[in-house]
């Protein structure tokens, strides 16, 4: 249980939170709490922070879930994609596929290019071992 700073700090947090999502400028929300404009920034952004790390939770929690049905789902197709039933192995295919979405394998790789030299890129991939022939 929270104690009463912790509490007034949380009720602070939201009240900030909520003048921003109002438009109010950073000056104006500490105008009408009492605080600088330094805290009203830091108490919107530990409130963001707070509700990011909650909804990081729930989307884990759902993604645990998903990877627990395909699981089961994969075991019967497998059964059937080994006795070489063509539709079972493109199911199983497509099982994985969406497992790796998931779990974010294959995900694209972003390169951000700050040269115009493209020898020079593909030294520095192959030297990294992410250039291919």
């Amino acid at each position: 249980m929270k104690n009463g700073d912790e509490q007034k700090s949380a009720k602070l947090h939201e009240s900030c939170l909520k003048l921003r999502v109002t438009g109010k400028s950073y000056t104006e929300i500490g105008a009408a709490l009492g605080v600088s404009r330094q805290a009203a920034h830091y108490h919107v952004h530990t409130e963001l922070k707070k509700i990011a790390e909650e909804s990081k939770g729930i989307a884990e929690n759902y993604r645990d879930i998903e990877l627990e049905r395909l699981d089961r789902l994969f075991e019967i197709i497998w059964e059937c994609a080994k006795t070489g039933d063509q539709s079972a192995m493109n199911q199983a295919h497509k099982n994985i596929e969406i497992r790796c979405k998931l779990l974010g394998i294959n995900s694209p790789t972003e390169f951000n290019i700050k040269t115009s030299d493209p020898g020079s890129i593909l030294i520095r991939m192959q030297k990294n071992g992410t250039a291919t022939d």
